[in-house]
């Protein structure tokens, strides 16, 4: 299972505005909305 580690603009851009992410971040992102893949973000970013 791949796994990836959010940035807050990524993150935050997920979350609200997804057409703002590249094709790619937009289909790593799809696959952890699917179970396919985990996204790991810092305490710190939820906290922005």
């Amino acid at each position: 299972m791949k796994e990836y580690v959010l940035d807050t603009h990524a993150f935050v851009w997920w979350a609200q505005s997804p057409k703002r992410l590249g094709r790619l971040a937009r289909r790593a992102l799809g696959a952890v909305d699917t179970g396919r893949a985990r996204a790991w973000s810092l305490v710190e970013v939820v906290w922005d």
